[in-house]
C-alpha cells in the first residue's frame, strides 16, 4: 500500500514538473488538469480549455513574443490522451478543436496556421489559416503532420507520418500517405494493444459459448 502511495506521488510530481504555463497578455482563459502540458499565449482573450479528464502531454503556441496573436481557441475533449502533441496557432480568430477520446502518438505536430506568408502576383494572401477540427475517437500516430483547414472526422486512423493538409469527410477511414489521402474504409480501432484484444474476444467466446 505504501509503495503504491509513493509511485502515485511521484507519478504525479513528475507530471507537475513538465508543467508550463506562460500568459503575456490579456482576458486569457487557461483551464487544464495537472498534467505535463506546456502552455505559451501571447496576445489578448484566447483561451485554451483542456478537458479534466484529458491527459495531454505536449505543447500549446498561441502567437510569439514579437507577434502577438488574439481570439483563438483551443479545445481538447474528454479522455484525449497525447504523449507529445505540439499545436500552434498564429493568426487571430483560429481554432483548434480535438474531440473526445482520441488518441496521439509521440512528435505529432497541428500548425493551425503557418509562419510565413505566401501571395499570388496582385499581392492577396493565398495560406490564410483559420481552424483544424479534429473529430471523436481519433488514433493519430507517430510524427504525424496536420496542416492548416483540416477536419478529420469520427473514428479515423492518420497513419504515421502522414502529412495532413486538406478536409476529409468519410468517418472510419485509415488516412495516410503524403500528401494523406484515405486509403482504407469501413474500420474501427480500439486502444486494446492487438494481443490483449484478442484475449478480450476470445474470453467472451468462452463465456457466450
Amino acid at each position: 500500500m505504501l509503495s503504491k502511495l509513493i509511485r502515485r506521488i511521484a507519478n504525479k510530481i513528475r507530471h507537475i514538473k513538465y508543467k508550463k504555463i506562460v500568459n503575456k497578455g490579456q482576458n486569457n482563459i487557461i483551464q487544464m488538469p495537472e498534467w505535463r502540458t506546456q502552455i505559451f499565449i501571447y496576445g489578448n482573450n484566447n483561451k485554451v480549455i483542456i478537458d479534466k479528464s484529458a491527459q495531454f502531454a505536449g505543447k500549446i503556441t498561441i502567437g510569439a513574443p514579437r507577434s502577438h496573436t488574439d481570439n483563438c481557441t483551443v479545445l481538447i475533449g474528454a479522455n484525449a490522451f497525447s504523449n507529445g502533441t505540439d499545436i500552434v496557432l498564429m493568426e487571430d480568430n483560429s481554432i483548434v478543436e480535438i474531440g473526445r477520446d482520441c488518441l496521439f502518438s509521440t512528435n505529432v505536430n497541428i500548425a493551425c496556421s503557418d509562419t510565413h506568408s505566401i501571395l499570388d502576383f496582385d499581392d492577396n494572401l493565398l495560406n490564410t489559416g483559420k481552424f483544424v477540427k479534429i473529430g471523436n475517437h481519433i488514433w493519430i500516430c507517430q510524427d504525424a503532420r496536420i496542416g492548416k483547414n483540416v477536419t478529420i472526422p469520427d473514428n479515423c486512423i492518420i497513419g504515421m507520418g502522414s502529412i495532413v493538409t486538406k478536409e476529409f469527410t468519410e468517418p472510419n477511414c485509415i488516412i495516410a500517405g503524403n500528401p494523406a489521402k484515405v486509403v482504407k474504409k469501413n474500420i474501427k480501432w480500439n486502444k486494446l494493444r492487438p494481443k490483449q484484444y484478442l484475449a478480450l474476444t476470445q474470453k467472451e467466446v468462452v463465456k457466450n459459448g
